[in-house]
């Protein structure tokens, strides 16, 4: 909701969210969403592989920049995210 709403000033005035009216923040479309338990952790996880490249052998991480990406580099990463299937657990799951 809050992305859809936007959000004020908090800490000293520097944190604001803009609102974004788009379908997949708004609370009457995605009402599944508030019955999704999320923990800090997983989010934190989630926003550092997104925004961070992995590395590798001799290689240090780095930050993505999304602006700096062609538009086929885009669209990759719009495939991407569109092949991820969210599900109901029927049991507690636990990431690793």
């Amino acid at each position: 909701e809050m992305l859809h709403t936007g959000h004020g000033a908090s800490v000293q005035g520097v944190f604001r969210i803009e609102p974004l009216k788009a379908h997949i923040f708004d609370p009457e479309r995605t009402p599944l969403i508030e019955k999704a338990q999320i923990t800090n952790g997983v989010l934190l996880d989630i926003i550092d592989r997104m925004s961070v490249t992995r590395g590798g052998k001799g290689k240090r991480r780095g930050r993505i920049s999304y602006s700096n990406l062609g538009i086929n580099q885009l669209g990759s990463v719009y495939e991407a995210l569109l092949s991820y299937r969210g599900f109901f657990a029927e049991e507690d799951l636990w990431l690793r």
